[in-house]
Order: structure tokens, then C-alpha cells, then sequence
């Protein structure tokens, strides 16, 4: 069966989680210990975007499992593409956290292999590979990164009962796991297809970060809990995630207002084709502003100066 999904949920409750387990002791030891890690290898520092020391940005990658084992941290050549791709930066002065999704079908340059589409890199080269793709085509610095399967979507939004998740089209209403799964699965049915469903995925990570808040979850242990045993099914994390990363994350979260969570669609030229592929126009010259913005930590305010750059507030949500 051809799988096409969403890891947004799995993204914002892996950061939701590692937070959490600071303050939960026990926590922390259970998802330190149930989590699988990654080698993600050796990504060679020449010709790599510059560090910043004020933010950490993590490489968030859904896969389709296209492999006979589930386990996603067994990567096979060709077996697994990236279906979702997505950085997260998270500020360390001002604790806002930007969501960047980047378009799959993108056409870009993949070391060693030529042109080709962005959730490709995964598929020839693994996390290595896709992490010097993703910076070379972005500009920005990749500090971790995490791949998520499908495994636990469902449960997890069944875990914090659902969300509220309103279209022009639909209205407001409320989806379970399975329905939202199916929510932000679509794509052929919506007007915009692929541009449409990335929004939807947005929308979706703001519901159940508002759910959260709402509902005190961040102080049910018993919650937690359960949200590590889901995680732990269904996300692998790199080697290099250090308890103080955890603390880190902990600060921005408990200091972060509803307007520092900021959602962006990645900058593009529209839809083409090459040869007889339908692919996704890069505008490099927009990338490149934005990469800028993220290195000095001023995504907020190229927002602001780029009324065209599409986040969660601008349009509609079909």
C-alpha cells in the first residue's frame, strides 16, 4: 500500500517529551533508555552552513518504511523515502520555535547522485546523506535530527483526546486519530494538492500544541508516561541528543508564548515538471534570505518583511 503521511505530530511531541522528562526524573531514564538512537555517521564540516550558538535546529523526517522491517532505524538503500521533511529551530534567547516545512518533490542537488527530489537524498544515502542535502539546499545548519514511521500517530492523538482542527471548507471539528490521520494524509481531493496538504500539516501541529496547554498535560506524569511508551515505537533520535539539549528544550517550552510557535512553508517558484516528473520549483534567492534570517535568529521579522512567505495565519486552510 502506497503510505502517504505526516509526522508533525510525532515532531512536537518528541521535543514535547524529551522537555518533559527533565522534570520527571524517572521519565527521562525511561525514554533515555526505551528510545532507539542513531548513528547518523560522519558529515564531513566543509562546505557546511556556519554554527549558531544561539539556537538549536533539529531535521524532523517521516518515512514511508518501504523496507520489510518496521524498524526504522534499520535503514535500507532505496527502501525508505522521506515523505515529510521538516527543520525546527529552537531559540535559546528568545525561546520562540519556528517550524519550516520543506516540500518533499522539491528538485535540488543530492551529493553523489545528480539532480532529484528532495525526499530522495533518505532513500540513496540515509540520514547522512539527507542532512547534507537538506543544508545545502537550505542554508541552514542541522544541529539533530529524528526519523518518525506511522506506527504511532493515531495513538498519539487519541492519546490527548483528539483535536480541534477548523477549514474553510469544513468548519471546525474534531478528529481522533484516525480522522486526522486521514485529515492530513489528503492531498489529490484539495485544490492546491501537495501545497494544501502541507498547510493542513501545520495546522495540525498547532492543534495539539493548543491541546496540551489547555489541558495540563505537561503536568501529568501518568500522561507522560504514556506518551514515552507510544515515542519510543515510533521515533529514533541521533546519538549526539545530550541531556543538556533536554534542558535546553525545557527552557524555550515553559518561557514560550502562543505567538513564538511560528509556522512556515517553504519559499518556492510553484510546480513544474522534469522529464516526467511533477516537481517543486526552488527559489533560491528567497531560501537564501530565509537562511540568513534563521542564522541570526530573526525569522519572525523576514516573516514580517516577506508578506508572501506562507505561515499558518496568512490564507486559507481547505
Amino acid at each position: 500500500m502506497n503510505r502517504k503521511y505526516v509526522t508533525a505530530l510525532l515532531a512536537i511531541m518528541l521535543l514535547i517529551t524529551l522537555i518533559i522528562s527533565v522534570i520527571f526524573s524517572y521519565s527521562y531514564m525511561k525514554i533515555n533508555r526505551q528510545i532507539t538512537r542513531i548513528d547518523v555517521g560522519t558529515v564531513e564540516d566543509t562546505g557546511r552552513p556556519e554554527i549558531n550558538q544561539n539556537s538549536m535546529n533539529f531535521l524532523i523526517l517521516g518515512t514511508d518504511a518501504r523496507n520489510s522491517d518496521p524498524n526504522i532505524s534499520e535503514w535500507e538503500e532505496r527502501g525508505q523515502r522521506s515523505d515529510t521533511i521538516m527543520i525546527i529551530q529552537v531559540e535559546k534567547i528568545s525561546h520562540k520555535i519556528n517550524v519550516l516545512e520543506l516540500q518533499r518533490d522539491t528538485w535540488v542537488d543530492i551529493p553523489g547522485y545528480g539532480k532529484g527530489k528532495l525526499n530522495w537524498a533518505y532513500s540513496y544515502g540515509g540520514m547522512p546523506l539527507a542532512i547534507r542535502t537538506v543544508e545545502n539546499f537550505s542554508g541552514i545548519r542541522i544541529d539533530h535530527c529524528a526519523v518518525a514511521n506511522f506506527n504511532g500517530f493515531v495513538k498519539l492523538t487519541d492519546a490527548v483526546g483528539g483535536v480541534d482542527m477548523s477549514t474553510t471548507t469544513e468548519g471546525t471539528k474534531h478528529y481522533d486519530g484516525k480522522s486526522a490521520l486521514n485529515f492530513v494524509r489528503e492531498r489529490y481531493q484539495l485544490p492546491n494538492g501537495n501545497f494544501d496538504r502541507t498547510r493542513r500539516q501545520m495546522l495540525w501541529i498547532q492543534a495539539i500544541y493548543q491541546t496540551i496547554q489547555e489541558q495540563g498535560i505537561l503536568k501529568n506524569a501518568a500522561k507522560i508516561n504514556s506518551f514515552i511508551d507510544i515515542l519510543s515505537e515510533s521515533i529514533v533520535v541521533d546519538r549526539n541528543f545530550e541531556f543538556s539539549d533536554v534542558r535546553q528544550l525545557m527552557k524555550s517550552f515553559y518561557n514560550m508564548a502562543d505567538d513564538d510557535l511560528l509556522f512556515i512553508s517553504m519559499p518556492n517558484k510553484g510546480v513544474g515538471t522534469e522529464g516526467d516528473q511533477s516537481i517543486v520549483i526552488a527559489d533560491p534567492e528567497a531560501m537564501n534570505q530565509l537562511a540568513d534570517a534563521w542564522r541570526t535568529d530573526q525569522v519572525s521579522q523576514f516573516v514580517r518583511d516577506n508578506p508572501k512567505i506562507l505561515t499558518l495565519d496568512k490564507g486559507q486552510v481547505f
